[in-house]
């Protein structure tokens, strides 16, 4: 699917991105071909070009950052097939509501095939070396629950790196609810 995205290119959105898939313009490489063909005159098409060799080098490199950087976070989610070997699923358990008042107590991770828990008075602190593998994070409402915890318990630790929330993923479908 990422190689099929074009929502990343500067002046595409929706509406265009849709309008390439029809005229059989279906990933990176049919993109470059076309505009060098001539197939695509307008302006947009031209500056998107360089986005289109760049996302075929980032994807050569298994550049997530890239990805991380020009895909809109509601976009997230196209990440998945090319790097599900490099996502850890999370997701946490706490003493109460507000990430500064209450205590983070478990958080409960999968990734490169395995379980992992850190659990609180046991090795809670290490979570912060576990999670710096993995560039891409997937949670359910961690853009409004998880993430803000794990930041305020977590100061020193970078956690801008991909994330996808499967919660705004599903809503996007029709799906609501826990």
């Amino acid at each position: 699917m990422l190689n099929r995205s074009f929502i990343h290119f500067p002046g595409i959105g929706p509406k265009r991105e849709r309008d390439l898939w029809k005229r059989n313009i279906v990933d990176w490489q049919s993109f470059i071909d076309r505009l060098s063909e001539g197939g695509m005159n307008s302006r947009t098409y031209e500056r998107a070009g360089s986005c289109a060799h760049d996302s075929l080098r980032a994807l050569s490199v298994r550049d997530v950052g890239f990805f991380r950087d020009s895909l809109p976070r509601s976009e997230m989610w196209r990440l998945y097939p090319e790097f599900m070997d490099e996502c850890l699923f999370i997701d946490i358990e706490t003493a109460g509501f507000s990430p500064w008042l209450h205590e983070l107590t478990v958080i409960g991770c999968f990734g490169h095939g395995r379980f992992c828990f850190f659990v609180q008075g046991i090795n809670l602190g290490r979570f912060a070396d576990y999670v710096r593998r993995f560039p891409i994070l997937v949670s359910f409402n961690g853009t409004q629950f998880d993430l803000p915890f794990l930041e305020a318990h977590f100061p020193h630790t970078d956690f801008r790196m991909a994330h996808i929330d499967i919660r705004f993923v599903c809503e996007s479908l029709g799906f609501r609810g826990g």
